[in-house]
């Protein structure tokens, strides 16, 4: 799977490009002769007049036809018209310089530029419009001050209101799609006003990610432009001094940090700055027939100086971030588990987004073929039904998965065990660290490995003796296999995998078991105590019937 930043413009213009190839079939029988186009605009008409001529227009394009075309045809701003209505009025003898405000194809031209823009400004502005604009300016190119000075050109530019009309047209309004998935991620990129691009890249991700087939938004398109719309003007403030009120750093299906949601920047007492952030893909899987992205953030990379006075008062931004962390492990717990029908959307690899601008186009994303392969794979379709016991089991963990003392590393090591590890024998190596990390059973007595796998069969099978024994046997197992590969012995068998998968789901279970109700006080334990606990659970089972 292809994440460089081309292919997400790609993915950003196919959710957005219908609208737009209205607008630019409305230019047939305008009197546009071949006279007036150039050898690049009549490639790219002649490559939308393809499209139109499909029998089964599906809003699905070529790749081609729509980054040329929206590169090429359409506005920015007012004085950047866009050369699909200098054609226009070339076609009709007309050349003003100054557009009329009460042009209504011009007005049209805008309300569809406002759908567009996002994915217009992606293309445009990180590679060469800030350039430009610097340039304009008599700037040194390639600086950071070249890029700043563009962006607060860019954003002091009067067309932006246009844009961003209060209220928005009517012909902006999608309804919400039939599917909705209401997982999904907003990051603010950080103080800087060259970020603004940026952040648009997030904005726009965000919402590509939950595009269905048919060009609509699974994800409410009026969330976003409020978002988006609340990004510009933040970024518009910021560029004029005044303190900045971005969106929520991380909105997740009504996960809402206050302390996350408000950030002063120079001026201000406190500075606090996401300059990169840990995103985990938790995977591309089926709805209905659609194709869904989840994506959550892992970690907040700040930077923050808040006065004494302050920290007594509120969380500092580390501590809310920690909070956050808390819930999204929650939420991946929960994906991890899957459903009663044993539906599990599988996690897949960590990426890390920069977002502080380092260079233009410096939007790096890593990712891995276990998207191909997931994709690839018709048996992990989840319907809505799978979604929403997901989404509820989540609500149930959220709270006792925070109280689990020291799940930090095993959480982490699990994660990479289920989506990281391109090898199964490492994948099964960190999820028994991840189990080991839960149930310490000690590093310098003998019986390691019987202490552990009684502890997690008491866990898993409290009340069930005859099953307990069968949880023994595969743990067993297991673990013989983790010492192999430990000890170098990495001849892999034919089931492998299979035997990862296991480890993986086994240390699921441990973490699932430990936020259950009647293990409150495991939570509250070190590792090494739980340990202790679950096998004194044991004794007091096989001394009980003697006390009789």
């Amino acid at each position: 799977m292809d994440y460089s930043l081309k292919s997400q413009c790609i993915r950003l213009i196919r959710a957005y490009g219908e609208p737009f190839l209205e607008y630019i079939f409305a230019l047939d029988g305008a009197g546009i002769t071949p006279e007036l186009l150039g050898e690049q605009e009549t490639f790219v008409l002649d490559e939308l007049q393809a499209v139109a001529s499909k029998p089964s227009y599906d809003g699905t394009f070529e790749i081609e036809v729509s980054l040329n075309a929206m590169l090429h045809f359409l506005p920015t701003s007012d004085s950047h018209l866009g050369r699909a209505l200098q054609l226009r009025r070339a076609a009709n003898g007309e050349s003003p310089k100054v557009p009329s405000t009460d042009d209504m194809f011009l007005q049209q031209l805008f309300s569809y530029a406002a759908m567009c823009w996002p994915g217009v400004m992606l293309l445009r502005g990180w590679n060469d419009a800030f350039h430009r604009f610097g340039i304009s300016q008599g700037l040194q190119t390639g600086s950071m001050t070249t890029v700043d000075a563009a962006a607060r050109a860019l954003l002091a530019d009067p067309s932006l209101s246009t844009l961003f009309p209060d209220p928005r047209p009517e012909n902006l309004k999608f309804a919400p799609s039939t599917v909705s998935c209401d997982w999904a991620l907003s990051i603010d990129p950080g103080g800087s006003v060259s970020a603004f691009v940026g952040g648009v890249i997030d904005q726009m991700l965000m919402v590509s990610a939950v595009r269905l087939e048919n060009s609509q938004l699974a994800w409410t398109f009026e969330n976003f432009w409020i978002e988006l719309k609340t990004t510009v003007d933040a970024y518009r403030d910021l560029a004029k001094g005044f303190e900045a009120n971005f969106p929520v750093i991380v909105g997740l299906g009504g996960l809402r940090t206050p302390e996350l949601s408000s950030m002063e920047f120079e001026g201000g007492h406190t500075i606090r700055k996401v300059s990169a952030v840990d995103t985990h893909l938790l995977g591309r899987f089926g709805l209905g027939s659609h194709a869904v992205t989840l994506e959550l953030p892992t970690k907040l990379i700040a930077r923050e100086f808040v006065p004494h006075e302050e920290r007594s008062e509120r969380h500092g931004f580390r501590d809310a971030s920690k909070e956050v962390e808390n819930e999204l492990n929650s939420i991946r717990l929960a994906l991890l588990m899957g459903t009663k029908n044993d539906r599990r959307i599988p996690t897949t690899r960590y990426f890390t987004r920069y977002l502080g601008p380092r260079a233009p186009g410096s939007a790096e994303i890593w990712s891995t073929s276990n998207l191909e392969q997931f994709q690839q794979n018709n048996e992990l379709i989840v319907s809505q039904a799978d979604l929403k016991e997901i989404r509820d089991r989540h609500r149930v963990l959220c709270q006792p998965f925070a109280e689990i003392l020291h799940a930090d590393r095993p959480v982490r090591r699990l994660l990479q065990a289920a989506g990281n590890r391109s090898h199964p024998e490492d994948s099964l190596v960190d999820a028994f660290v991840a189990i080991e990390g839960l149930l310490n059973p000690g590093s310098n007595e003998q019986n390691l490995a019987e202490k552990l796998e009684s502890a997690i069969a008491v866990l898993l099978q409290p009340n069930n003796p005859e099953i307990r024994e069968q949880v023994v046997k595969l743990v067993g197992e297991l673990y013989d296999f983790r010492s192999k590969i430990v000890h170098g012995n990495r001849r892999a068998p034919d089931n492998l995998r299979h035997q990862a998968d296991q480890s993986v789901l086994l240390a699921t279970q441990v973490l699932n078991a430990l936020c259950l109700p009647e293990n409150q006080c495991l939570r509250l334990m070190k590792p090494s105590g739980r340990n202790k606990a679950l096998l004194n659970r044991i004794s007091a089972t096989k001394q009980s019937p003697t006390e009789k």
